[in-house]
């Protein structure tokens, strides 16, 4: 089983266990497209949308980078977008995390699954944005495995007016070069954080009712991201 394989494999075994079944979708879509229910949690949702990056382009994504002076590089190879500049800052207290995000343009969701496959080969930050609004204002989970940045930690935080809230977090070490998902559900305040299917992080908060979805990276020269899901009701 090659690279590609195995980490597909990953990724429909744990979206599975955590309630989220796409296993036969956001894997491996056929001609005739997503099915019309996928279940949440026993609620009907729809896939809505679902990119693997094998097709080379970055259209329909808006990036944004947060140090200024400094410009990201990301762009798609071996069916994955990548970035690897190394563009990040965790200045302030708590940490910003700040370096670069790509999210989807023209697109709002309120209440949302959002399933992302990613890994990293470097100790740098590397997670999700969902509820987007504008670069100071979003929800974020990111993954630090540098002790220097704060790590080891997965952290959940929400960003209003550019200030930086941490809204849970857990000591933890991810493993360099290995695939996980990483997912969020949102319901109305109530947002839960899945790694691998197991609910991991969890707030209560109201600051976003709605937005975009991306991706976001912190002093990582070597960031992958594939298989990005959403569902919605």
């Amino acid at each position: 089983m090659d690279e590609r394989a195995a980490s597909n494999w990953i990724m429909a075994a744990a979206v599975c266990s955590a309630g989220l079944f796409l296993a036969a979708t956001a894997v491996a879509m056929d001609a005739q497209g997503p099915p019309a229910d996928t279940r949440l949690d026993g609620v009907p949702r729809r896939i809505d949308l679902h990119l693997d990056f094998d097709v080379d382009t970055l259209r329909g994504w808006q990036i944004v980078d947060q140090q200024p002076g400094a410009v990201s590089h990301w762009y798609t190879r071996d069916g994955a977008l990548r970035q690897d500049s190394g563009i990040g800052s965790v200045a302030g207290e708590p940490a910003s995390y700040g370096g670069t995000m790509a999210v989807v343009k023209n697109r709002s969701w309120a209440d949302l699954a959002y399933a992302v496959k990613l890994k990293s080969t470097g100790d740098g930050g590397i997670g999700i944005v969902f509820r987007y609004v504008d670069p100071c204002d979003y929800y974020r989970v990111m993954m630090m495995a540098d002790p220097r940045d704060g790590g080891p930690l997965i952290r959940l935080d929400k960003h209003v007016n550019g200030h930086v809230s941490i809204l849970d977090v857990l000591p933890w070490q991810h493993e360099i070069d290995r695939w996980y998902v990483l997912t969020a559900v949102c319901q109305g305040s109530t947002i839960v954080v899945y790694l691998d299917g197991e609910p991991i992080l969890s707030a209560n908060d109201s600051s976003q009712s709605r937005g975009t979805v991306g991706l976001a990276c912190c002093a990582n020269k070597g960031a992958a991201f594939d298989e990005i899901t959403v569902l919605r009701e």
